[in-house]
């Protein structure tokens, strides 16, 4: 979010149309009567970004261009899983549930069972995706039929350009 106050001295400038500028997409928003407005960009990828706020200018008043600088850090992760059942019997073969949650790009998970690297999953969806409404990575993962025991078993998101890498869960 960002917020504008459009003045002249210390007269607000009503009703003025805002364009806020961000990565060759122009947003219009208008001045309220205290000459104050407050945009919403949509998503930005993880670095750094050139926002430009510009009013045009009218009979009245002069334009008025200014640049700002937003950084983006990469997000965290939450990794969630479950089993498909509580216990299993020797030769059944183990399935899981991994959920990442709203996480967008091309990325991995890996899977270990006692310590021991079992599965790396590539996965890859819309990245960059202008929505409020992500997609999600949700799948059922076959770990094979292990020997009779308990085991522990671990996931680990890889991470990407806008995501941190989670620690071995």
């Amino acid at each position: 979010r960002i917020n504008v106050t459009l003045t002249s001295g210390t007269e607000f400038i009503a009703a003025a149309v805002i364009d806020f500028e961000v990565n060759n997409e122009t947003f219009h928003y208008t001045t309220d009567q205290y000459g104050f407005c407050s945009a919403v960009i949509p998503i930005l990828t993880a670095g750094n970004h050139t926002v430009t706020v510009r009013y045009n200018g009218d009979s009245y008043f002069n334009g008025v261009s200014e640049e700002t600088l937003v950084a983006v850090m990469p997000a965290e992760t939450a990794i969630n899983f479950g089993f498909e059942q509580d216990s299993y019997k020797y030769g059944d073969d183990i399935k899981i549930s991994v959920d990442i949650g709203n996480t967008t790009g091309t990325f991995k998970i890996k899977i270990y069972m006692d310590s021991v690297l079992i599965k790396t999953k590539s996965i890859g969806n819309d990245p960059y995706s202008n929505t409020s409404s992500l997609p999600t990575f949700d799948e059922w993962i076959n770990l094979g039929s292990p020997n009779a025991g308990t085991h522990n078993v671990y996931i680990e998101f890889t991470g990407n350009e806008n995501y941190i890498a989670s620690p071995i869960r």
